[in-house]
C-alpha cells in the first residue's frame, strides 16, 4: 500500500483553505508631489507643477524547498524624485516603498537543538539623503550584515520568519535631493541538524483549519493515505452498493 506524506497533506489543506504566497507578503509604495500623492502595492508614480516627478516601485517573493535545503527569497524596488528649482520657483517630491514577508515555519521530527545560516547578498544603491533599512530573521542587512557562521535553533517546533525592507526620500529641492535609487536582494534562509552538515526540510506549519476544511480534510486524508488505487475504487463500489440496498423498495427486498 503506498501512502503520502505530511508535505502531501499539507498542500491538501492550504488549498482547502484557499491560502496562497500573497498572504505572506505585504507591500504598499507612495508617491507624492507638490498637488498630489498617490499609493500602490507595487506601482506608483505621479507628475506635478515644473515637471516634477515621483515614481516607486517594490516586489519580493520566497521559494519553498521541495527537499531538504534553503527557503530562497528575493526583493527587488526602486524609487525616483526630479525636483524643480530655478531660484524663483521650488518644487521637490516624495517617494517610500516598503515589503514585509511573515512565514510562520516549521521541520518534520520532534524538538531538537539545530543551526541556522543566512546567505546571499543585499545590494542597495541609495543616495545620502534616502533612508534605507533591510533585515531578515532580525538581522540588519547590508549595514551589519548576516551571521558568518551558523546560529542555534531549535528545530522540531513551529517559529516565525520575518523579512522586512524598507526605503524612502524627501526631496525639496534645495538641501535634500533623492534622484535615482535601487537595491536587489537574493537572500537563503537553512536549516541543519546538529552537526552542522545535514539539511533540513523546511515546511510552512499548518494553517488553522476552517471548519469547513474540519469536514474536508479528514475524507481527503483518508483517501489519500490509507488507500491505493484499487483501494479508492473498491470503497466506490461497497458505497454505490450500500446506496442501491438502502433505497430498495420492501418488494424488491423479498
Amino acid at each position: 500500500m503506498r501512502t503520502l506524506g505530511f508535505p502531501i497533506i499539507l498542500a491538501i489543506m492550504l488549498i482547502a483553505t484557499g491560502t496562497v504566497k500573497a498572504d505572506f507578503i505585504s507591500s504598499q509604495v507612495i508617491c507624492s508631489v507638490k498637488g498630489g500623492t498617490v499609493t500602490g502595492t507595487n506601482f506608483c508614480s505621479i507628475t506635478g507643477d515644473f515637471g516634477t516627478l515621483a515614481t516607486a516601485s517594490v516586489n519580493a517573493s520566497f521559494t519553498l524547498p521541495t527537499s531538504p535545503g534553503p527557503l530562497s527569497l528575493v526583493s527587488s524596488g526602486q524609487g525616483f524624485v526630479r525636483s524643480y528649482n530655478d531660484g524663483l520657483n521650488r518644487a521637490g517630491g516624495f517617494f517610500s516603498e516598503s515589503v514585509s514577508i511573515q512565514l510562520t515555519l516549521d521541520t518534520p521530527g520532534s524538538s531538537r537543538p539545530g543551526l541556522f545560516l543566512i546567505t546571499g547578498r543585499s545590494s542597495p544603491s541609495a543616495g545620502p539623503d534616502t533612508g534605507y533599512s533591510e533585515s531578515i530573521f532580525g538581522f540588519q542587512t547590508p549595514n551589519f550584515g548576516v551571521p558568518r557562521r551558523p546560529l542555534s535553533i531549535t528545530l522540531g517546533e513551529p517559529f516565525t520568519f520575518t523579512y522586512t525592507q524598507g526605503m524612502s526620500c524627501s526631496d525639496d529641492a534645495l538641501n535634500l535631493h533623492c534622484g535615482n535609487n535601487t537595491f536587489s536582494s537574493q537572500l537563503d534562509f537553512h536549516l541543519y541538524e546538529s552537526d552542522g552538515v545535514t539539511p533540513v526540510f523546511i515546511t510552512l506549519a499548518a494553517p488553522e483549519p476552517s471548519s469547513a476544511t474540519l469536514l474536508f480534510f479528514p475524507l481527503t486524508a483518508l483517501l489519500l493515505v490509507g488507500l491505493s488505487g484499487s483501494g479508492v475504487a473498491s470503497l466506490s463500489r461497497k458505497l454505490l452498493k450500500r446506496s442501491q440496498e438502502a433505497s430498495a423498495t420492501p418488494e424488491s427486498k423479498r
